[in-house]
């Protein structure tokens, strides 16, 4: 008979990783298996039968506590496992990208980097970028929330605010952007934002040497046009408000200028025009309608358009009512000739440049006692022989003279 030692004793095995409820089971199988041991080390006549007793009491009780020691241990060593597998992942994923942007930090001759990847609340800063590190919390206290930085101590307040709505569509959407800014110190770079394997990124690099001085030319050009255009052209921000707009604006609003027709949020568009044009603009499609308004005092027909940009929208409005009322005064014009001619007796006919049939009056029609339908159809003046000459109102020749 094996003495009491043989039951106490539970054989070693490794628990593999990401054990199963097998390796559990085995380990509560042990523990039972102490307790049936101390029952028949009892009944074999180990001791007094006082003294059989207290002991297989304290080796159950032991032998229990060790089973769920062992269990309770194994389940914290599991869950350890997971949460260090998924630190590595995230750690992986960080690795790949800030091996990316500091690929394209050095291929692209940026000036700052600023990453964003998914899962992780807090951004990563390369490069002249790292000056807003002391807006990134600790380590130790992760935010629930993505961190939003404050870019204008290394961009400046401008080009921040120029920044804002772009930056939100990336991080929202990840809506790439290119974006030309002005630096605080004037120098010109070109913001670029970039969405790739779930993570977001904002590069800054300095504006090619080439073609700065184009982008400052266009720059300068599209600034005379837009104030010296007749026509009313404005700007609007991300949120849809007015941004900028030209003297031409400020007139057809009643405003003493641009800036207070902007301060005062003086709309050419109603209601209505505006919400429509946000929604077609949220499509991705310009925005082209033909409105009549009160503009400079005076009721007007415009000829409205709006398209999307990522810093906003820009739109302009050209006043067609002369264009509109001569127009009608031509269709006027017209209907009163082909009234004119229908009540003539002689027959009159008209050809477009087409060739096809442009008018005809009544009298052409019961001249030659031609089909209405067949006139409708506008047909050339071959046809119109050859229907005469299948009647036989006309000789019967293949060729007309012309």
């Amino acid at each position: 008979m094996p003495g009491p030692a043989a039951f106490l004793h539970i054989p070693y095995r490794a628990i593999p990783h990401r054990a199963h409820a097998g390796g559990l089971s085995q380990i509560l199988l042990s523990g039972t298996a102490l307790l049936c041991g101390v029952a028949d080390a009892s009944a074999a006549g180990f001791g007094a039968p006082q003294s059989g007793t207290l002991l297989g009491s304290a080796l159950g009780i032991g032998g229990l506590a060790a089973a769920v020691v062992m269990a309770i241990t194994c389940s914290l060593w599991l869950g350890r496992i997971s949460r260090n597998e998924k630190a590595a992942l995230r750690s992986a994923a960080h690795a790949r990208a800030d091996a990316y942007a500091l690929k394209s930090l050095l291929a692209g001759d940026a000036l700052g980097t600023v990453l964003w990847v998914v899962g992780d609340p807090l951004p990563h800063l390369l490069g002249a970028a790292a000056m807003l590190d002391a807006q990134i919390p600790a380590a130790a206290k992760p935010p629930q929330d993505v961190v939003k930085l404050d870019l204008a101590p290394w961009l400046g307040a401008p080009a921040a605010s120029a920044l804002a709505g772009p930056l939100e569509a990336l991080r929202g959407q990840g809506r790439a952007f290119t974006l030309p800014i002005t630096g605080p110190d004037g120098a010109h770079w070109i913001a670029e934002g970039r969405s790739t394997d779930g993570s977001r990124m904002l590069n800054v690099r300095a504006a090619p040497a080439s073609g700065l001085q184009a982008e400052t030319a266009a720059r300068g050009i599209l600034a005379t046009l837009f104030a010296a255009a007749p026509f009313p052209m404005w700007l609007r921000d991300t949120a849809g408000g007015l941004m900028r707009a030209n003297p031409a604006f400020a007139q057809a609003v009643g405003a003493p200028s641009p800036e207070e027709a902007v301060g005062r949020g003086m709309e050419l568009l109603d209601l209505s025009a505006r919400e429509a044009a946000a929604a077609v603009r949220r499509e991705g499609k310009a925005y082209q309608t033909r409105a009549r308004l009160v503009a400079g005092g005076r009721r007007r027909v415009l000829e409205v358009l709006e398209v999307d940009d990522p810093a906003g929208a820009g739109g302009l409005a050209i006043d067609i009512t002369e264009a509109e009322a001569a127009r009608a005064e031509v269709a006027h014009t017209i209907a009163a000739h082909r009234r004119t001619l229908d009540q003539l007796a002689t027959a009159v006919v008209m050809f477009g440049a087409d060739e096809r049939l442009a008018f005809h009056n009544s009298a052409y029609e019961g001249l030659f006692g031609l089909d209405a339908a067949f006139l409708d159809t506008r047909p050339t003046e071959s046809e119109v022989l050859e229907t005469l000459r299948t009647a036989r109102k006309v000789p019967e020749q293949a060729d007309f003279r012309a």
